[in-house]
C-alpha cells in the first residue's frame, strides 16, 4: 500500500515533529554512563547534561574529575558510538 510507513519511520517523526529527539538523548547520555563507568564513578557523578553537542559531566571528586579530563576522547568516542551518531562533540568534566 502507499501509505505504508514501517513503526521505526513512524516513531521518527513523532519524535522530530514534537522536538523530542535532544531530550531522548540526554536520557539515553545518563544511562550510557551509569551503565559504562560502573557502580563507584556513578555514585560520584552528580549529573550529566546532553545540550547540543556538549556533553557536561559533574562529578564530587577532583582526583576522579582530572582523570576523566584525561580521558575525554575516549568518553567521547565511547558516547557518540553507543548513541548511533555523532551527536557529542565536546566532553566537559566539572
Amino acid at each position: 500500500m502507499p501509505n505504508e510507513t514501517t513503526l521505526g519511520d513512524a516513531i521518527k517523526a513523532f519524535l522530530k515533529s514534537n522536538n523530542l529527539g535532544p531530550r531522548l538523548r540526554e536520557v539515553q547520555a545518563e544511562q550510557i554512563w551509569a551503565d559504562t563507568m560502573g557502580p563507584t564513578i556513578q555514585s560520584l557523578t552528580r549529573k550529566i547534561e546532553l545540550r547540543g553537542d556538549e556533553l557536561t559531566v559533574h562529578v564530587d571528586s577532583a582526583p576522579l574529575r582530572q582523570e576523566l579530563s584525561f580521558g575525554r576522547d575516549n568518553i567521547l568516542r565511547l558516547m557518540n558510538e553507543r548513541l548511533g551518531g555523532d551527536f557529542v562533540k565536546i566532553v566537559n568534566i566539572r
